[in-house]
């Protein structure tokens, strides 16, 4: 393989080379209320999460607050919040317009080829 190959497979693999696996980021799968559209979305503990502080100067926790939009024709806006712990387990989580869906579930209704 060649420099240029080896650039290419590293950029096609979003850099980390094994596509879903990444320990900056964790997925999240929801369906759309509207449509019925499932979609995984990504997110980067760098920069999608608020850092929470507690008493002191350390960090207590981390929230997330992203709004997700499918790719369906609905155009229905998805809001997603999460509060985490300091090692980023999930305390609470809330979503608007749509509902979570574990792993499995969103896998399912890919290979299904449905909503």
């Amino acid at each position: 393989m060649g420099f240029l190959d080896g650039l290419k497979s590293f950029f096609a693999s979003g850099g980390s080379g094994s596509g879903d696996e990444d320990a900056a980021a964790y997925w999240i799968y929801v369906q759309c209320a509207k449509c019925g559209e499932v979609l995984k979305v990504r997110v980067d503990r760098r920069y999608d999460l608020m850092q929470e502080f507690g008493e002191t100067d350390r960090v207590s926790g981390y929230s997330l607050h992203k709004d997700i939009i499918g790719s369906n024709r609905c155009f229905q806006t998805i809001h997603v919040h999460q509060q985490m712990d300091a090692s980023y387990r999930i305390k609470s989580q809330e979503i608007t317009n749509g509902r979570f869906l574990t792993r499995e579930e969103y896998e399912a209704r890919v290979a299904g080829g449905g909503h």
